[in-house]
């Protein structure tokens, strides 16, 4: 077979592995794992609990979308936004604000 430009793999793991090979994978894989992670441990705390656990529920559906949709990072969806603002956020401590 052979692949044309046109084509897409219609997931967005595969899509992402294949345009910035493995070591990129990799590190985008550690940013939403290493994310991911860090709202999991503020969602525990009573002050945060509502807002990232609303978060980690976005982040959950959105990686799960991701494998059916053609990017697993697209930057004209809203929703992706809203994925990386969750993952890439500043991690603030409850006694600085």
């Amino acid at each position: 077979y052979i692949i044309r430009t046109g084509t897409s793999a219609h997931n967005g793991y595969l899509a992402t592995l294949a345009e910035i090979g493995l070591f990129g994978f990799a590190g985008i894989v550690y940013l939403i794992v290493t994310g991911i992670g860090s709202l999991w441990r503020d969602a525990k705390d009573p002050y945060y609990m509502w807002t990232h656990s609303v978060l980690v529920g976005l982040c959950f559906s959105y990686l799960f979308l991701a494998m059916f949709e053609r990017y697993l990072i697209n930057i004209g969806n809203p929703t992706s936004l809203l994925f990386l603002l969750g993952i890439l956020r500043p991690a603030y401590s409850r006694k600085s604000v």
